[in-house]
């Protein structure tokens, strides 16, 4: 049989790139799977992956939030090279060993009419102007690399430096429950002062989350689980309440033709939520909709 990797094109994982070398993968967020993803989407058991015969085939484990191949919901299904797997806000590539990803896809688009691909090229043209940063977009730019910093395994972002991905199998259990420990003493401390910095909460929950990452599995648990696990149910509920009410300055301001007032409440939500970028949570894709909306209204000079 031919082996095939899985690749992490998009999310949190232990492991960028996976190489199938057994009968039967497991991927999910506990730490007793084969491909470890970190996203609070993903159920503890998400989905497995079969080798039948010369093939692979991906089964569902009854997730909360359903697996998708190539944006379809399944519940078990043959892959193919170069299909992508989304599993919550992750999103794995599995295409051939010794084959490079980028020619997995390449082999994949070059099968599309050229009124697609050209359709395709416009809308990348597109995404890559919304993702450019303009010079207004300091503080957007500072939480992202403070969240990027959280997720590499800084507890200070403020003079972290670039560092590779968590990898437990390398760490003892004493190291584990340090960095734990430091990870969430780091998201409290964001969580109590989460009015005096609008990005405060989003870094809350990356580093409460990395903390519950870094203690699953051991016996017996910290006396802090328990309160990291509360501390994040708070963060984020705390950050779902301000998006909402910022969502209805923003639909008021619209309503009443104060444009100005509705961009500057959009730009509040952009601090706010965790990846203002992402294209996958709704949250960043409404910002993005309506900031389309009222900026072409204050250029025609409503």
């Amino acid at each position: 049989m031919n082996g095939y990797k899985l690749k992490v094109i998009q999310g949190i994982s232990l492991t960028e790139e996976y190489q199938i070398s057994r009968p039967s993968v497991k991927i999910g967020r506990s730490l007793k799977n084969d491909l470890i993803i970190n996203d609070r989407l993903v159920s503890r058991f998400q989905a497995e992956i079969r080798a039948e015969g010369d093939r692979y085939q991906i089964f569902d484990l009854g997730s909360t939030n359903p697996t998708r191949v190539n944006n379809q919901a399944v519940t078990d299904r043959y892959l193919e090279d170069g299909d992508e797997i989304t599993v919550g806000e992750s999103v794995l590539k599995f295409y051939r060993a010794g084959q490079s990803e980028s020619n997995s896809r390449k082999k994949g688009l070059g099968n599309l009419p050229p009124r697609q691909l050209i359709l395709i090229g416009l809308i990348v043209l597109c995404l890559i102007y919304l993702l450019i940063p303009s010079g207004k977009d300091k503080k957007e730019q500072t939480s992202a690399r403070k969240l990027r910093a959280i997720s590499s395994g800084e507890t200070n972002p403020e003079s972290s430096q670039k560092k590779g991905q968590l990898n437990l199998d390398t760490l003892s259990n004493e190291d584990r429950l340090r960095q734990a420990l430091s990870s969430y003493e780091f998201g409290k401390k964001k969580l109590n002062d989460w009015k005096i910095s609008r990005g405060n909460l989003a870094l809350a929950i990356k580093a409460l989350e990395k903390s519950l990452l870094l203690t699953e599995g051991l016996n017996p648990m910290p006396e802090f689980y328990r309160d990291t696990e509360i501390k994040l149910d708070e963060a984020k509920q705390k950050l779902d309440a301000e998006f909402r009410s910022h969502r209805f300055a923003v639909e008021k301001s619209i309503r009443f033709g104060n444009w100005e007032e509705a961009q500057r409440e959009l730009n509040i939500i952009k601090e706010i939520i965790p990846e203002p970028t992402s294209l996958s949570d709704p949250r960043a894709v409404y910002v993005r909709e309506k900031l389309r909306e009222v900026e072409k209204k204050l250029k025609l000079g409503y």
